[in-house]
């Protein structure tokens, strides 16, 4: 039965911003997404869409989502001037004044389309040109190659990078509050009557100091028909930053493995990997072990980088708060286009009504820093037992192995020139020893085919000794090293988005283990009739499309424009592919013919958008029938995946071999933990805790005695009693209506919570009616707020009637109670400690290992 459409407004959200909303309006920019497929938001996005009596028209799609702006159109409803209707503009207004059909008239279509896109990126206006600061440079080109000649995209060494003086870079890191200027700038800006994209790095000599900008040919996109103020202004997307922590993943395992390095690498890494992950979460007995373990479960579940990201909402990719993460998946999004605002309304994170911390990481630390001990919190300890479980499964399913020393940064030209072929530069701002030296194997995400990942020798360049925190690449050579990575791809093609990080960024792995042993392979191309035999080529430029509206009546016309609108709504065609290409090098090896072709088919689709390619029905059917069948192996996919058998050519599949290993050592550090603690994961549900018992132990105090008071303190506390006693009974009946199990120490209702993906949100929680009767003010109690805090009482009771009962109803209360109790028990109790080590950051980690040890 089909189903019945219908839309679901979601509440106004202050969350990301983009340029789009800020010149229209937060309120007329709406988004429309199905969460089932994309044939209801065709339906709907096709004709004008009314809200209120204002009228939307949509947008092209990105991926799943369709924007859809408000025009001066008006059904049933007046203009009214003090909420700015007056400054409406039409659909084809706005067109004309972001992307002129006119002036774009030899684009291909579709490009024409997705570029409508390119003000939805999320972005932070930090500075103003003045348009004499606005200057235009031509790309340097590879070796023997020149503009006139129209050389591809791969052999542009500069493409889509420009600079900026260190005028500019000083006013932007004021804007952003930074310590320092960062080094390179993801951005765009109109300029002179272009939309120009991508990043920009500090000039090599200009001292100016008003801030000047330069734009590469490259970088410009659309041709406007007048600037306008905002066109001048700089959308910052991101900065470069200091390197952080880098991990390998599935694809770089598979390629490096395919370049020479042993499987018995990648066991060790993975073994002490996981080793340094987890023992931090199974020592309960150490000196300062809470706040240990506070830190520990931080760094595990990268809590306060979430927190900070609900804060930041969305500047929290300009601010370097948040990143992209490890993920075996290709997509074609810009991860500045991610929308907060669809994907997950933002919350804080908590219980609106008990104040529990939505995730289970969250509230093991709020335990932690109220003075909550493991050791005698049944509760925690469960939460912990659970964490461990959960993480070390992450790790060894997603194949998230730390490399230490390694590191991750922006790719930028060599702004000097005196890098050569093979030659690479990268300075850490926090490293005091200087720019790397030594060989090093670098990657960009997706990685697909051999050559995606390349040796390189890191050298010391003087003249770039002010570019640190990123990687430098030689601009000599037949092709840039940028579009060799990434299945050759376009230097910073900012449709291209790797799955795993930032699209500008590469992976710089040191690790002389890896390192040595790594073999270059060559760069594969595709057949030359590799396009024609896959895809169906549309290369319909504006002009034509424009003589085919122009046959048309303005209606027909409109439906004509709207479809084609609509066409790139997204399908699942590239994550079919991607999973067509694991099981390709499963079944073939990564080097077969065969499976090269996916990768070429995968690198293809990422851009078809663009390009106007559209992949041949029967070049799909065939696929499916060839690959599709292949039963997909465990090492892929841990929940559904089959074990199978690899043909004895190809010899043992790396990522099998890493399971099985990773798998020995998980349960062997599972085992010992849990016989460490048994006696805390089966003890008492509820062992007294003297701390939460006081507040309804003094009330029950003030009734001793045949006094009026006494007897209606009695009276009062009786009303309370019987009020949380009747909850604790439908707690107690909704819970046996679910199967406890040893193993699953959780309460059904969170259990089902933590399973479904994403950040829980409070309205999944079946427990709320009985929260928000908890809370009701009781009739008839008048004096117990004289003996005690009435909301401690109560939260005091129900946890004396058992601990999930209590924390369910009354986390934050109760937290509360332990706080202060524990704060009366002298400078060093366990709240002031964990208070001290959160202001010491790393350093007290360093500490409280070494008190351990």
């Amino acid at each position: 039965m089909a189903r019945e459409p219908n839309v679901r407004l979601e509440p106004l959200q202050m969350t990301r911003s983009h340029h789009l909303a800020r010149e229209l309006g937060s309120v007329s920019v709406i988004a429309l997404r199905d969460d089932k497929n994309g044939d209801l938001v065709r339906q709907w996005a096709r004709r004008k869409f009314i809200l209120c009596g204002r009228t939307y028209i949509a947008l092209p799609p990105k991926a799943s989502k369709v924007y859809l702006i408000e025009t001066n159109e008006d059904y049933g409803r007046l203009v009214q001037e003090w909420c700015g209707d007056q400054h409406r503009i039409s659909y084809d207004e706005y067109i004309h004044k972001n992307n002129p059909m006119a002036l774009n008239a030899n684009q291909p279509f579709a490009k024409y389309l997705t570029r409508l896109n390119l003000y939805l990126s999320t972005s932070i206006p930090v500075l103003e040109f003045t348009q004499d600061n606005i200057q235009f440079i031509d790309d340097e080109y590879a070796d023997g190659r020149s503009k006139d000649q129209r050389p591809p995209t791969e052999t542009i060494m500069t493409d889509g990078c420009g600079f900026l003086n260190r005028a500019a870079a000083l006013k932007i890191s004021a804007k952003l509050k930074c310590e320092r200027p960062p080094v390179a700038y993801q951005g765009r800006i109109a300029g002179s009557k272009v939309t120009p994209k991508g990043m920009w790095v500090l000039h090599p000599e200009d001292e100016s100091p008003e801030p000047r900008i330069w734009i590469r040919d490259s970088q410009r996109k659309i041709k406007l028909s007048r600037l306008l103020r905002a066109h001048r202004i700089f959308d910052l997307l991101a900065v470069s930053k200091p390197s952080s922590s880098v991990h390998l993943s599935a694809q770089s395992i598979v390629i490096l493995a395919n370049n020479g390095v042993p499987a018995k690498t990648f066991c060790a890494l993975q073994e002490q990997g996981l080793q340094d992950l987890i023992t931090p979460l199974m020592d309960w007995d150490r000196p300062c072990a809470t706040a240990y373990l506070w830190n520990a479960i931080n760094d595990v579940s990268n809590v306060n980088r979430s927190r900070l990201q609900r804060l930041a909402a969305g500047a929290s990719r300009a601010l370097g708060f948040e990143k992209r993460r490890f993920e075996d998946v290709d997509v074609a999004e810009d991860p500045n286009d991610i929308d907060t605002d669809l994907q997950e309304l933002p919350h804080t994170g908590r219980n609106s009504l008990s104040g529990e911390p939505l995730t289970v990481p969250e509230a093991a630390m709020d335990l932690l820093q109220a003075g909550f001990d493991p050791l005698n919190l049944p509760v925690l300890s469960f939460k912990i037992h659970n964490l461990i479980k959960s993480a070390m499964e992450a790790f060894l399913t997603k194949y998230r192995i730390p490399l230490v020393t390694s590191l991750e940064a922006y790719i930028i030209p060599d702004p000097s020139g005196e890098l050569q072929e093979g030659e690479v530069f990268f300075k850490s701002s926090r490293d005091p020893d200087g720019p790397l030296q030594e060989q090093v194997v670098v990657g960009r995400y997706p990685m697909r085919e051999s050559s995606d990942m390349q040796k390189v020798t890191a050298v010391d360049i003087p003249a770039l000794t002010k570019y640190v925190d990123v990687l430098v690449i030689s601009i000599h050579g037949s092709r840039s090293l940028a579009s060799l990575l990434a299945g050759g791809g376009a230097f910073i093609p900012f449709y291209l988005t790797p799955p795993v990080t930032d699209l500008h960024e590469a992976i710089i792995i040191r690790d002389p283990t890896i390192v040595g042993p790594f073999q270059n392979r060559s760069f594969v191309p595709p057949p030359a009739n590799f396009l024609s035999d896959n895809f169906e080529r549309q290369v319909q430029t504006v002009t034509d499309f424009g003589n085919t509206l122009e046959k048309m009546s303005l209606a027909q016309a409109q439906q004509t424009f709207q479809k084609e609108v609509l066409v790139g709504l997204r399908d699942d065609k590239i994550g079919v592919y991607s999973l067509f290409h694991d099981a390709a090098v499963y079944e073939w090896g990564l080097d077969d013919a065969r499976t090269r072709r996916i990768a070429h088919m995968t690198t293809t689709l990422l851009d078809a958008s663009k390009t106007g390619l559209r992949l041949k029905k029967k070049v799909e059917e065939t696929d499916q029938r060839l690959i599709g069948r292949i039963p997909r192996a465990k090492c892929f996919d841990a929940k559904k995946g089959q074990t199978r058998t690899r043909n004895p050519k190809l010899g043992p599949f790396v990522l099998e071999t890493l399971l099985a290993a990773g798998t020995s050592t998980k349960d062997r550090l599972q085992a010992k933990f849990e016989k460490s603690v048994a006696t805390h994961l089966a003890g008492d549900e509820n062992p007294p805790d003297l701390d939460i018992q006081e507040p309804y132990h003094r009330a029950t105090l003030a009734t001793v005695g045949e006094t009026p008071f006494a007897k209606a303190i009695a009276s009062d506390l009786e009303a309370l009693r019987s009020h949380v006693l009747q909850l604790r009974a439908q707690y107690d009946d909704f819970g046996r209506q679910f199967v406890r199990t040893k193993n699953d120490p959780q309460p059904p209702w969170e259990a089902n919570q933590s399973r479904k993906r994403g950040p829980a949100k409070q309205t999944d929680n079946c427990m709320l009616p009985l929260m928000r009767d908890f809370l009701q003010p009781l009739q008839g109690i008048k004096y117990l707020h004289l003996v005690g805090n009435l909301e401690e009482i109560r939260a005091s009771y129900a946890f004396s009637l058992g601990q999930r009962f209590g924390f369910s109803m009354a986390f934050r209360d109760i937290c509360e109670i332990k706080r202060r109790a524990e704060m009366q028990r002298g400078p060093f109790n366990k709240v002031a400690v964990i208070d001290d080590a959160k202001n010491m950051g790393a350093s007290a980690r360093r500490l409280f290992k070494h008190m351990g040890d």
